[in-house]
């Protein structure tokens, strides 16, 4: 059933079927992003662990003379195609690196990195260091985009409390239904406090909007990965303006747990 289906259905539940269309009009698209195991890996696809996609030549990105972890990328044409207004850039590669660990003290982040390669073509797997811990050396997995809807991160209005708070509680369940929390765009899910505001408070960067550039889940069927307490989910976020001018270097990173 989809979102739509799911939010006429709990309207209905509460004598509430006129608002359907007024609901439906504040839904806000995002990416799922689903993993995918495959035998032979595809070049240049969008990934969750394994080897980065690396131009010939290009310096590995490292902190403080030890490599950083790689932990995914995107295809950035396979975004173009999907039917929603993206801020990411339509072409490319778009890289993902942390240490995770480091995220447990006092953030630094020359701890992480999101680099925009801004052509796919060319690139060849990057072996990852020999220095990265085995325990940061992620599984390789497909990560296949879908375009889904998501209700907004709003406060109910006077009267509405109820209702809408069921209404998000019964979504949530019918999404943890479906899988894990790996998401592009849209609203992140927070654990511990509002993603975005925890983004302004940790960097003093104030900016109004932010962009969710990527929202892993702690999931050990399908990523065969955890984080923090084994409940907790890593996001990287950056500001709107930032990524709408095709630069990531400040980008935050929020690790909270359940």
């Amino acid at each position: 059933m989809g979102m739509d289906k799911q939010i006429e259905a709990i309207l209905e539940d509460h004598g509430l079927s006129e608002m359907k269309e007024d609901v439906l009009s504040t839904l806000v698209p995002c990416v799922k992003l689903k993993p995918q195991e495959e035998e032979a890996p595809g070049f240049a696809q969008s990934r969750f662990g394994g080897m980065p996609d690396w131009p010939p030549g290009m310096e590995y990105p490292h902190h403080m003379g030890k490599p950083l972890p790689f932990i995914a990328q995107f295809r950035l044409e396979e975004w173009a195609g999907l039917a929603m207004d993206m801020p990411l850039p339509p072409e490319g590669m778009l890289s993902f690196f942390c240490d995770v660990e480091a995220l447990r003290g006092e953030k630094d982040p020359s701890n992480w990195r999101v680099i925009h390669l801004p052509s796919s073509d060319g690139l060849i797997p990057h072996p990852i260091p020999e220095e990265v811990p085995r325990e940061s050396r992620y599984p390789e997995f497909r990560l296949i985009p879908t375009v889904e809807q998501q209700l907004p991160d709003v406060e109910p209005t006077d009267g509405m409390e109820e209702i809408y708070f069921d209404l998000m509680d019964r979504l949530y369940d019918l999404e943890k239904q479906k899988g894990k929390d790996h998401q592009s765009l849209g609203y992140p899910l927070g654990l511990e406090e509002d993603v975005f505001e925890a983004c302004r408070r940790e960097s003093g960067i104030q900016e109004e909007e932010w962009v969710l550039l990527l929202q892993l889940d702690s999931d050990l069927e399908e990523l065969e990965v955890e984080w923090g307490n084994r409940e907790g989910i890593l996001t990287f976020c950056a500001p709107r303006t930032d990524v709408l001018a095709g630069r990531f270097d400040r980008t935050w990173v929020v690790m909270q747990q359940g």
